[in-house]
């Protein structure tokens, strides 16, 4: 196999960053499944970046070295033949989307490969029929669930044909069926020859597709070769939380509709128990539930109660006196220049802890706009947490986060169990399993969430 990829001592650093990554040497061949391991911040997103021309369209910094795709010298290649050559999947899908409904979406992926119209209409059914599109195709991107928007991204990338595909955790905020249609998805783009690089941080998940393994750490290229010799079975053990139970949260027949679409009818639940999961398909309603919860939707009929108090006629600024909620989507959550400066908190003591318990000490002076997405997800906890807040909503937490950062967080939530109740939306099952006792399941709604 020709190597389609060629990096020759590769060298990175982020704007006011302190830390410079590389030197790598590595090339890619055509055709081959290549999964990208390591902790956060290891340098498996920069990777993605430098190979999808997110480096240097998007991130600034220094660089030294060289990269070809294809032949062609990456500082040579522009950003519309960089798209040509190279489909990329983000840890932020969303950002992908362009389209005012799914179908414009779909097709306008296919028109930039100057087909005809009636082509372009035929594979747009073909395209959302394949990933169970076809009932979304008149929806607005925006009213879409994550795993929603993440099987329309995968879509896109499917159309367009490109010869060299990174995928940026791609199972990140997906059910178990999300998850098989990635899969699926690998595997014919494994047929047609084009070369499928991966970084995720759950590769048993994929492990069986990849072909080569490259593991980084602080940096550093340390490992590349076999999957099977680097790659082992995570040992998830399945503890249940025998804390102290107190009361939490109590929705009574509640009514929300979306685009006239019910996405809840007359939904009345009582939860007393200090970590509870919630859980359900893509599109059931598990983000719009946080949201009612918070404040950052309203429902049409019903009330929500926190220990025994109406809160859904409270604006979301009241409830963040006592509930925190970091958003799935991180592009809004963060304002500040630096990390330091996102962690303000009037007890410096706590303030402290939490960035020992996070490792956010080698971030302080970074921007939050530049970490990877593992990193962010590090900190927006951090944040969330900063001024004790009585309830956490959190929605799918893990997303992005490296095993040791799951486990880390786990015990963290354990520690503060007795201060502060959580409601988990989480698609990492064995993880949850761990840390909650009790789940509270959505079914399918009738429109997604």
């Amino acid at each position: 196999m020709s190597e389609l990829v060629v990096v020759e001592n590769y060298r990175f650093r982020y704007a006011q960053a302190l830390v410079e990554l590389g030197p790598w040497s590595f090339g890619l061949a055509q055709g081959e499944c290549v999964l990208l391991l390591g902790a956060n911040g290891a340098g498996k997103s920069t990777v993605c970046r430098l190979l999808n021309g997110l480096i240097p369209y998007r991130y600034a910094g220094q660089q030294t070295g060289s990269v070809s795709i294809a032949g062609h010298a990456t500082e040579q290649l522009n950003s519309p033949t960089w798209s040509q050559l190279v489909g990329s999947l983000s840890q932020r899908p969303a950002n992908q989307i362009l389209g005012h409904t799914v179908a414009r979406d779909l097709a306008w992926s296919l028109a930039q490969q100057g087909l005809p119209r009636p082509t372009i209409a035929a594979k747009v059914s073909e395209l959302a029929e394949r990933f169970g599109l076809l009932e979304l195709l008149q929806r607005q991107p925006q009213s879409l669930s994550g795993g929603e928007i993440q099987r329309l991204a995968l879509a896109n990338l499917l159309a367009r044909n490109p010869i060299l595909v990174v995928l940026d955790e791609p199972c990140a905020a997906l059910d178990a069926a999300g998850v098989q249609l990635v899969r699926h998805v690998i595997q014919q783009l494994q047929q047609q020859g084009t070369t499928v690089v991966i970084a995720e941080q759950r590769p048993q998940l994929l492990r069986d597709l990849a072909t080569r393994a490259l593991s980084f750490e602080k940096g550093q290229l340390i490992y590349d070769g076999t999957v099977s010799a680097i790659v082992q079975n995570e040992e998830w053990s399945v503890v249940q939380n025998k804390l102290k139970i107190k009361p939490m949260l109590t929705w009574h027949k509640l009514g929300y509709k979306r685009n006239q679409r019910p996405i809840f009818a007359n939904f009345s639940e009582q939860l007393d128990c200090t970590q509870v999961g919630l859980v359900g398909p893509n599109g059931s309603g598990k983000t719009s539930l946080l949201q009612l919860t918070s404040g950052v939707l309203r429902p049409q009929t019903g009330w929500i109660c926190y220990q025994q108090r109406p809160i859904n006629q409270q604006r979301a600024d009241q409830r963040a006196t006592y509930l925190a909620s970091p958003p799935q989507d991180l592009r809004s959550f963060f304002y500040r220049p630096t990390v330091a400066e996102e962690l303000t908190c009037a007890d410096p003591t706590w303030r402290e802890q939490l960035i020992e318990r996070f490792g956010l000490a080698e971030l302080l002076a970074r921007s939050p706009f530049q970490l990877s997405g593992g990193e962010q997800r590090r900190v927006a906890l951090a944040c969330a947490l900063l001024h004790k807040p009585k309830i956490l909503l959190l929605d799918e937490p893990t997303a992005g986060l490296d095993y040791a950062g799951r486990w880390q967080l786990r015990e963290l939530l354990q520690t503060l169990a007795q201060q502060v109740s959580a409601l988990i939306s989480s698609h990492d099952l064995a993880w949850l399993a761990s840390l909650t006792s009790r789940w509270l399941r959505l079914p399918q709604a009738t429109a997604g969430a």
